[in-house]
């Protein structure tokens, strides 16, 4: 999956499965993303929120391996806090 195309079929497969509730907001360093969760005074809420709200023109880059050897692949966005 890559190009647009690839990242807007992602995401809209995602929203389906976030809309219906079967998305668990599981982070892969625990403790590393609870800290700045803790430190930004962001909760699990806020979190899916974000998610929630992502588009394509967001989207920076990959899919690539994932870093630290785990399966699968990785896509990065980023998110400018605009949630209207």
């Amino acid at each position: 999956m890559s190009g647009t195309f690839g990242v807007q079929l992602f995401l809209f497969r995602f929203h389906q499965l976030l809309d219906a509730r079967k998305v668990v907001f599981q982070p892969r360093n625990q403790r590393k993303t609870w800290e700045f969760m803790l430190a930004e005074e962001l909760t699990v809420n806020d979190a899916y929120e974000m998610i929630a709200h992502l588009k394509s023109s967001h989207h920076l880059g990959g899919p690539e391996n994932d870093h630290n050897g785990k399966p699968g692949a990785v896509l990065s966005f980023h998110d400018e806090g605009n949630y209207e």
